[in-house]
């Protein structure tokens, strides 16, 4: 049987389906585009959260000509290969952007490498050699550090997905972040953005750790206490370990040394979420590469007051 029998009958069903549509779209948000990024299928190359402050796609160029400079930090979400240590640390990533539009990327060491690749408004894709061997792809998107937060030049946050395909086979890839990416010559301001003021917090919540060392996964317990002070943020705890960072806006970078016999250096990245007199909410992700079999694995965190 034809599903449309007759020109007419094309007629009729599209006319239903545009109405349909119609309907459905004067209802649509910043969260349908969230809940829409769920539904696309995945392929080999993870790209950046459709949020709606990442879907800033634009015919022109929206980042200044430049080289920009920030610590990356890779979190590996899957691993089918054993052709290269995937438990890698952060590391100084540079980025210079081109007046036509192309965009390369270059890092010193066995976790960077180097990729160029073409910028479309704020997002990118760029293709190249891994620091280890294998074809790298990444994708990327910048987001504008907050009015306030950087001096004597540009800032931005940045966030996607990267592959690495080994001549040997097999793959291995994840998500990365740069939270304080800057242009030559800027600085993080002496004091963060005005929605984020100095105090301290006591926060309780929870790690979700994926382990790269068996027997080191699963979902762990936090307390302890976040301090904010002009642009540095530091978290103490006497179970969990302690750290400082570098506040940009409301996202930040982190080490933290773990409690005694608790493994290597955990690198954190992450965002303020909400903050008040009285209480913070923060989140993000981290790594924690493996030391002398000591655990090591990579994951996310959720921590309020």
């Amino acid at each position: 049987m034809e599903l449309f029998p007759t020109p007419s009958g094309r007629v009729i069903v599209t006319f239903i389906f545009l109405r349909t549509l119609s309907s459905g779209l004067s209802s649509c948000s910043t969260s349908t585009l969230d809940n829409l990024s769920s539904q696309i299928p995945s392929t080999s190359t993870l790209a950046p959260q459709l949020t709606s402050t990442s879907a800033t796609t634009s015919s022109t160029i929206s980042i200044s000509n430049g080289t920009y400079s920030g610590t990356l930090t890779p979190i590996v979400t899957f691993n089918n290969s054993s052709c290269q240590n995937v438990g890698g640390s952060a590391f100084t990533a540079t980025f210079t952007v081109n007046s036509n539009g192309s965009i390369s990327f270059s890092s010193p060491g066995s976790n960077g490498g180097s990729a160029t690749g073409t910028l479309t408004g704020y997002n990118f894709t760029m293709s190249g050699t891994a620091g280890g061997g294998g074809n790298l792809s990444a994708t990327g998107a910048f987001v504008p550090l907050p009015s306030g937060a950087v001096s004597g030049g540009s800032g931005f946050s940045l966030n996607g997905g990267w592959t690495v395909i080994c001549s040997s086979g097999g793959s291995y890839g994840g998500t990365y972040n740069i939270p304080d990416l800057l242009s030559s010559g800027a600085s993080l301001s002496s004091t963060p953005a005005p929605s984020i003021s100095n105090g301290s917090y006591s926060v309780t919540g929870f790690s979700y750790s994926n382990s790269n060392t068996s027997g080191c996964s699963g979902t762990y317990n936090i307390n302890g206490t976040v301090t904010i002070q002009g642009s540095t943020i530091s978290f103490s705890s006497s179970s969990s370990g302690n750290g400082t960072g570098t506040l940009a806006g409301n996202t930040f970078t982190m080490t933290v040394n773990p409690e005694s016999g608790g493994g290597g250096t955990i690198y954190v990245t992450g965002s303020i979420n909400s903050q008040s007199a009285n209480a913070i909410s923060i989140s993000g992700s981290f790594q924690q590469p493996a030391v002398s079999g000591s655990c090591g694995s990579s994951g996310t965190f959720s921590l309020s007051s």
